[in-house]
């Protein structure tokens, strides 16, 4: 749930890592910060609904 909260600020993300980003020269060929700012929140979410989404309960 940290994840989902960390990534929860997209822009912030984006404010964040843009700049290494761009002055990485391996990273700034391959990778948008802005796509990957959103799909880290996609996947910190839907993560953090798979874990609600489970039945955590004990049968007896």
């Amino acid at each position: 749930m940290r994840l989902e909260k960390y990534s929860e600020d997209i822009a912030n993300l984006v404010i964040r890592y843009a700049e290494d980003i761009k002055n990485d020269p391996l990273l700034s060929h391959v990778m948008d910060v802005e796509i990957v700012s959103l799909k880290l929140n996609q996947m910190a979410t839907e993560m953090v609904n798979q874990y609600i989404d489970k039945d955590f309960s004990i049968d007896f």
